[in-house]
Formats: C-alpha cells, structure tokens, sequence
C-alpha cells in the first residue's frame, strides 16, 4: 500500500510540473467567443439559404452559415458545425443547389459520438505563450515587436488532428484558434489538451523552383 501511495504521488508531482512547463505570456489576450447563433451574413443571404434548407428537407439547427454566392442560378453556401455551442475548426460543410433550388451536392461529416468537454485546460496566458514561442520561431515574425506585444485573439473550439489525412479515423481535440487581433496572419492553432502547437501559418508563401 505505501508503494502504491508512493508512486501516485510521483504522478501528482509530475503532472504539475509539466504543467508548470507550459510558458506563460500575461499581455493582452481578447477571448473570442463566436457563438452559434450569431448571423455572419445579410438577412436576404439567411431567407435565401432557409428556403432551399427546408425545401431539400436539411436541417440546419448546428450550422453557422459563412458563405453565400449564386452563380448562373445555382448556389453555393458555405456553413461552419458547432458542438456544444463551439466551433469545429475542421468539418466545414458545404453546400451546392442548382436552378431549381434542389440541392445537386453536398460536403462534409456530420459529428456523432462526441465526448470531448466544453472546459478549456489551458490559461489565456498559457496560450499566448504557445503562440509567442511559435512566431519566435518564426525567421519572418521573430523580431516584430508590433505583432508580440500586440492583443492575441483567441478562439475555444474543437480540431480534427487527423483533418486532411485520407482514410484515417477521426480524432478530435479541444484546441484554440489563435491570431493577432487586427492581422489574419500569423495564427495557430494549439491542442488544449496537450498544451502544444498543432499547425502554424505566417501567410508567407514561396514557389518551389
């Protein structure tokens, strides 16, 4: 019994010292939270996107619309997926009606046996501090000041770790979008769960000779 005791108290200090491991950056970080039942496009675009859903019998009770375009009458609507009232940062769905408003296509996964919580792990500080260290490794970012000392913006939500990988299972993590707050690039995205960077983007793009 005292060993047991004894090994479950190197597992206790352990795991706090790994979480003590994870830098911390206090400057200003702004918490985004974009619920579900925010509206991103105009009314018409939403009546317009509401008639062809219930015409082609589609539920939309999860979905966030982003996109909306018509194209020589047929239309193509472009919608986010929420769980637990949090975005899905993969999973986009994607949606295309011909002239007749029938709808001729359709992409996307629909979420099912979800167990993952609504509870970040990780601080606001915690998750600058990740992305800090992400564009200090960054040869572009590294030594602009404007961008590290400036408000990140931070989204709680849920990621594909296995996104863009053909036949492979799903595996989702909590994760947080992360990006200065007036400037799409850089961002990250950060697994919450094991407080590290999952992918990183500077919006620096070169041609391979």
């Amino acid at each position: 019994m005292r060993y047991y005791f004894f090994m479950l108290m190197i597992i206790i200090v352990f795991s706090c010292k790994k979480s003590e491991n994870i830098p911390e950056d206090n400057r200003c970080a702004n918490l985004i939270i974009d619920d579900l039942n925010v509206q991103l496009l105009s009314n018409q675009e939403m009546d317009s996107i509401k008639y062809v859903f219930n015409k082609n019998h589609l539920g939309y009770e999860n979905l966030q619309f982003w996109h909306y375009a018509e194209d020589l009458g047929f239309k193509y609507i472009g919608a986010y997926q929420f769980v637990n009232n949090l975005k899905v940062f993969t999973d986009y769905w994607g949606f295309e009606f011909d002239k007749n408003d029938s709808l001729i296509n359709q992409g996307g996964d629909s979420i099912t046996n979800f167990n993952l919580t609504d509870k970040p792990k990780l601080s606001l500080a915690q998750v600058r501090g990740i992305f800090i260290k992400a564009v200090n490794n960054d040869g572009w970012y590294k030594n602009d000041t404007e961008i590290q000392d400036s408000c990140i913006n931070m989204e709680f939500g849920y990621y594909d770790l296995n996104s863009g990988s053909s036949f492979q299972p799903k595996n989702y993590t909590t994760a947080w979008y992360v990006k200065p707050s007036k400037k799409d690039y850089p961002f990250a995205y950060i697994d919450d769960l094991k407080g590290q960077l999952i992918t990183y983007g500077n919006g620096i793009f070169t041609k391979k000779k």
